[in-house]
């Protein structure tokens, strides 16, 4: 079946949400880190955060500022690369760290090639696991500016382009006939799915577009 035909799919509990003066964010916003590093280069500590809090069921932050000093604790199980931020090996390296010290029975691991299939990102939302993509850079040319576009949903159902991002991590947090929903910069998006891996396909390439792949410690991997 295409991803088109499938089932809407989301998660069973209400995703990261951090209460601001204008509302709430979806998510953490690396932007609004005074840490240069983390504003700059930390889209994949966030998403490394917010999945980590999500599976210790843990209820929204009650300020901005709690949410940040949560993310500063964790700032030192990650390793940055100058020039480069932080790789998708490095990133699952550093979950991994995270969760042997929360005590989750989870381990995890950069996708194999070819490019995660969408069902084994329905998979892992059936069992209730958000996703972390990573959107790489353009390759072989890095210099390169073609994009994965980012969408918001209308009041009637529609999709309105309204970001368009490469370099960049994002947390799967639903899905629904070919469209998936993430967690950006504090905003929630819809990314679909035949240009994300048309993306990962043509402009890309699997060691830098591809998704996190969870596996339980006493279970199969999803």
């Amino acid at each position: 079946m295409s991803p088109e035909g499938t089932a809407c799919i989301r998660l069973k509990r209400e995703y990261l949400k951090i209460p601001t003066e204008d509302g709430y964010l979806y998510g953490g916003n690396q932007r609004t880190f005074r840490d240069a590093r983390i504003r700059t280069d930390g889209c994949g500590l966030i998403a490394a955060a917010d999945v980590l809090w999500y599976l210790r069921g843990e209820k929204a932050p009650v300020s901005e500022a709690q949410y940040q000093a949560y993310v500063a604790k964790l700032r030192p199980l990650f390793h940055f690369f100058p020039n480069h931020g932080m790789p998708g090996w490095a990133l699952c390296r550093g979950m991994n760290r995270a969760l042997r010290q929360f005590s989750l029975p989870y381990r995890i691991r950069w996708g194999a090639f070819p490019v995660t299939r969408y069902d084994g990102i329905l998979e892992m939302l059936q069992n209730d696991i958000p996703v972390i993509t990573a959107i790489g850079p353009n390759f072989p040319n890095r210099s390169g500016k073609k994009p994965v576009v980012f969408y918001e949903r209308k009041d009637d159902g529609s999709f309105e382009a309204a970001a368009e991002t490469r370099g960049h991590y994002v947390v799967i947090t639903g899905a629904c006939k070919g469209w998936l929903r993430i967690s950006s910069w504090g905003k929630e998006y819809y990314i679909r799915w035949s240009q994300f891996e048309h993306y990962a396909r043509k402009h890309s390439f699997f060691l830098f577009t591809n998704v996190c792949r969870m596996t339980g410690l006493r279970k199969k991997s999803l």
